[in-house]
């Protein structure tokens, strides 16, 4: 007597590995999308800030603004956050992604400089390059890390094969 035969169940397709490849650009070019929005009201709330206060604080504040704009879009537009839960987290964890993006971004900007010096006579280059090579490390960190889906996240289990279908086991510790 055989065992009956267990319908095969593809895994969903919600790791970056896993996913369509339209489905994933559709997700960067969102996340593009909404950084330029946050560009936009950056740019704006830093000239309305310079009407009434000293350039630093028109400047911390346009940002504070912007990157506040763009972890809301994120969540919402890009990411499609249904679980609000630990959005302080969520939100620290979005800045310190966006800072190490900032710091990804003038590191290549700054060395295409220093290496290619004739490039300073076209400086949107080295900008443009830099600010892409950010926005790809930063879109990473936030798929990866901020924004993480809890059906991908298998550090605590292992998955399975049983007949087709996965099967997600608590992960044994090493003795």
């Amino acid at each position: 007597m055989t065992e009956p035969t267990i319908p095969f169940h593809p895994r969903p397709a919600t790791s970056l590995s896993h996913r369509l490849p339209w489905q994933e650009l559709l997700r960067i070019a969102s996340f593009a999308f909404v950084g330029c929005t946050g560009l936009f009201i950056d740019v704006n709330t830093f000239s309305f800030g310079m009407t009434f206060l000293s350039p630093g604080w028109a400047r911390t504040l346009a940002l504070a603004i912007g990157v506040t704009w763009n972890f809301i879009g994120n969540s919402l537009l890009t990411f499609r956050v249904q679980d609000f839960s630990g959005l302080g987290r969520r939100y620290v964890n979005y800045c310190a992604s966006c800072l190490i993006g900032v710091g990804v971004n003038w590191g290549i900007s700054m060395s295409i400089l220093q290496q290619f010096p004739e490039t300073r006579s076209m400086l949107w280059l080295p900008l443009l390059i830099g600010a892409a090579a950010g926005m790809g490390f930063n879109y990473t960190l936030c798929r990866l890390w901020v924004f993480q889906d809890k059906t991908t996240d298998i550090n605590n289990s292992e998955e399975l094969i049983n007949g087709g279908e996965t099967v997600r086991e608590p992960r044994r510790q090493a003795a």
